[in-house]
């Protein structure tokens, strides 16, 4: 990528994730050019991960852009809850319902690539570039503009710089460099909660308009199923506290989750039975 200079206000956004994506498009719409560095190809920046759940007010957001339609026919509407605790039914709520009434949206779940896809298709390309296979390794703070080096050489500068890249980012370690404050504590937070996520083939004691929660002591888990998937996740409470920089995520996942594995946490439903079924699947810690 040859060097570019900013002829008006230019946002340089680092990842091109959900996160990335959407702020690009968000400026769009109000008249704000943005260029978007990915390190990835584009068919691994918009593949991978599991699924995600899409709330009102981010539907409400998706149908201003014009982009809540084409992820609706993808997805079941979710109208009830169920709230669980060791394979025991609690209650049954209505709430996804009422919601859905008042607000005019309702609670999604879909594939993570396919919103991910929806967000990448159409860009307006007069607002928005996004350069893949690009990494950012350097970021200079100048007078009035910030400097960007990315690892073809080439060099790229811009009104402002958002990192939008993760754990590990590299905007976030910059920020560290110039801040040397109690502050600087919040970007290295303890460790102590994981999730394990996936996307397994339907689980036949579920049904397809319902969200099921379970609450258990040292763990959770929350399932749905859509169309032919279920989507699962499962929250860990660690015996010990890390701090994020030294969060091992190449644990065996079988390993995580022995301690709870053939325990039954709704309808019925070994919780083994999902990640055996996995068609995707990933463990992630979560920051404080």
């Amino acid at each position: 990528m040859a060097n570019q200079t900013p002829r008006h206000f230019t946002v340089v956004i680092v990842g091109s994730g959900i996160a990335g994506i959407s702020l690009a498009r968000a400026l769009a719409h109000e008249g704000i050019h943005s260029i978007v560095l990915e390190k990835r190809s584009q068919a691994a920046a918009i593949g991978g991960g599991a699924s995600i759940g899409i709330f009102p007010n981010g539907a409400k957001w998706l149908d201003e852009l014009g982009l809540f339609d084409e992820i609706l026919r993808s997805s079941d509407p979710i109208l009830k809850s169920y709230l669980w605790s060791d394979g025991a039914l609690l209650s049954r709520r209505n709430y996804p319902r009422t919601v859905f009434c008042r607000l005019g949206y309702p609670i999604l779940f879909i594939q993570r690539h396919m919103l991910l896809g929806t967000l990448h298709h159409g860009l307006p390309k007069r607002f928005i570039q996004v350069v893949y296979e690009n990494e950012v390794i350097s970021i200079e703070q100048m007078t009035e503009i910030v400097s960007i080096t990315c690892d073809d050489g080439s060099v790229l500068f811009g009104s402002l710089v958002v990192g939008a890249d993760g754990m590990g980012s590299i905007v976030q370690g910059k920020i560290k460099e110039h801040d040397q404050s109690e502050n600087c504590k919040l970007f290295n937070p303890p460790v102590e909660f994981s999730c394990i996520y996936g996307v397994s083939k339907f689980t036949e004691n579920f049904t397809k308009d319902t969200l099921h929660q379970s609450y258990n002591w040292g763990y959770s888990v929350t399932a749905v199923n859509n169309r032919d998937e279920t989507y699962w996740c499962v929250y860990l409470k660690d015996n010990t506290s890390t701090v994020s920089s030294n969060v091992k995520t190449h644990e065996p996942l079988e390993t995580l989750l022995q301690p709870i594995l053939f325990k039954d946490f709704a309808c019925g439903t070994n919780l083994s039975e999902l990640p055996a079924t996995a068609t995707a699947r990933c463990h992630f810690p979560l920051k404080d």
